[in-house]
């Protein structure tokens, strides 16, 4: 696959190094969002501390993977577990106790659509530009699918039957949660605020209000929601630190990168390609100001 002599153009080294680009802006990113997260649901006056905060999970992260840390299969199942059951019964409230909306909301949206289109100012063109500008923005959910292709080799025999049914699983449960989240966000009138996700905004709107016996008990469990998202981006931006360092080892083997990328630690893990990694994360990170808008 890195073969330098089968290829005319140095495709192996622009494909990993395209790759490599990808997994720093997953860390970065996924750090920032969930930081941004985390403190959706924290008074403003601590909102000037995200930027730390998320220079300690980023080190954090970085001390961790250069000791050879693997998630566990346990903690992994129960934070999804808590992730997926918050989020359908948001989901589930939304869109039952605004149902009756759904159907004037298509109805104004294909009005909308056609007006648009025999508009000479708009028309087809301009609308499909913002379709694909709305596809690029959401490109990041491809994250997930991605990191389980790229990491093929270190999946369970048989690898090509778990990686088709892991890729299956992950592609229905993302096109569902953000289908239905997206869905959600029209129905309620979403819009963003100072400080908040647009998720957190959902969630309050939603299950906020709830109480029992005077406890503000759908306060606690939009808390829980979102926490849930922190922590899952947190994860997702450990399958940067995984997926890039193997890259990394790839290219060097047949010198697009210094062979020292290519050594593996007594605990398996590239440590090299790790604190690169790191590296140009923080850097990336600083450079946005620890803000998730990309």
């Amino acid at each position: 696959m890195w073969c330098r002599t089968s290829c005319s153009a140095p495709r192996p080294a622009l494909s990993g190094s395209a790759l490599i680009v990808d997994y720093v802006l997953t860390i970065s990113i996924s750090v920032a969002a969930g930081v941004d997260a985390l403190f959706s649901h924290m008074p403003a006056e601590f909102h000037g501390i995200k930027l730390w905060t998320g220079t300690l999970v980023l080190f954090v992260l970085l001390m961790l993977n250069l000791r050879g840390f693997r998630e566990s299969v346990g903690m992994l199942a129960a934070i999804l577990g808590v992730f997926l059951a918050t989020h359908a019964v948001v989901l589930a409230v939304a869109l039952l106790s605004n149902a009756s909306q759904i159907r004037g909301i298509v109805g104004g949206a294909q009005e909308s659509l056609r007006s648009d289109l025999a508009d000479p100012k708009i028309g087809f063109v301009a609308i499909l530009f913002l379709f694909l500008r709305g596809y690029s923005l959401g490109g990041g959910t491809y994250t997930g699918i991605e990191s389980v292709a790229n990491a093929t080799n270190i999946m369970r025999a048989p690898v090509v039957r778990t990686a088709k049914r892991t890729m299956l699983y992950m592609s229905i449960s993302l096109a569902v949660l953000a289908a239905g989240i997206l869905i959600c966000y029209v129905l309620t009138g979403v819009r963003p605020e100072p400080g908040k996700t647009l998720n957190s905004v959902l969630v309050d709107r939603v299950v906020g209000p709830w109480g029992f016996l005077g406890m503000p008990l759908g306060h606690w469990l939009a808390v829980v929601t979102i926490f849930s998202e922190a922590i899952l981006l947190f994860l997702a931006a450990q399958a940067g630190f995984t997926g890039g360092p193997r890259v990394m080892a790839g290219m060097a083997v047949d010198s697009w990168l210094p062979h020292r990328f290519a050594a593996l630690s007594e605990r398996l893990t590239m440590r090299n390609g790790i604190v690169l990694m790191g590296f140009a994360a923080f850097v990336v990170y600083y450079e946005m100001g620890g803000a998730s808008r990309s």
